[in-house]
């Protein structure tokens, strides 16, 4: 999936994704986040604490403690994170690690 393709699916603008992506936005909106983890099928906590599975069903490596974090995403979503590169998938990695980080201080 392309920044505009995901930007297209989440309802935001292809500027603003690449933001995301680029690391230029230091932290996301909440109705954000849950439509970009709608659209990829991946775990809000996981996007943002970088905690438990990116995806849900899958095992993390510890007890399926995730569960009740698991948002269902539509398969469009799922595609769009599955198709971004290694860089951008890269730079949504550090975007829950920003929220990781936000947590972990409040």
């Amino acid at each position: 999936m392309t920044p505009a393709e995901l930007a297209r699916a989440v309802g935001a603008s292809t500027a603003s994704v690449s933001e995301w992506l680029g690391g230029i936005t230091k932290e996301l909106k909440a109705s954000n986040s849950e439509r970009v983890c709608t659209v990829l099928r991946i775990n809000h906590r996981w996007l943002i604490t970088g905690k438990g599975a990116m995806r849900p069903g899958e095992n993390a490596g510890i007890a399926q403690t995730t569960a009740h974090y698991h948002h269902p995403i539509s398969p469009k979503l799922a595609s769009l994170i599955n198709s971004l590169d290694q860089d951008h998938l890269a730079k949504l990695e550090e975007i829950a690690e920003l929220y990781a980080r936000k947590e972990t201080a409040q």
